[in-house]
């Protein structure tokens, strides 16, 4: 189903789970959440303020600051809002190179970097 233009999931009498759209240019304030329910009679509406805040993982420090081209490297990456959604993965590269991401919270995300095939001259 939907509640405006989010997709949405409900589970019988518990809860309605629904997907963001994209952020407004207000992103860091405070949302209001209302939801709008039609059945066959007419249409009920809920609203509650300040109830969700739009947030951008940033990321502030990556160490290392360097490693082998062979790869093997594990860097911990510092930043905040790293694991943002569960819905999403976090996926990181070094100049195109995958690297494999082995631990992601909120301030923190350890990766592990892979052989670079030709590197850059």
């Amino acid at each position: 189903g939907q509640i405006g233009f989010l997709r949405c999931r409900r589970r019988l009498g518990q809860s309605v789970s629904c997907v963001t759209s994209p952020a407004p240019q207000k992103a860091n304030l405070p949302m209001s959440v209302t939801i709008s329910i039609s059945t066959s009679g007419p249409e009920r509406q809920a609203s509650l303020d300040n109830l969700y805040m739009y947030r951008q993982p940033a990321v502030t420090t990556i160490s290392p600051a360097f490693g082998p081209i062979g790869g093997g490297t594990v860097l911990t990456i510092t930043g905040s809002y790293l694991n943002i959604s569960s819905n999403t993965s976090l996926s990181v590269a070094i100049g195109g190179v995958p690297c494999t991401v082995s631990l992601k919270e909120a301030l923190q995300a350890i990766c592990t970097t892979n052989a670079v095939v030709s590197p850059a001259v």
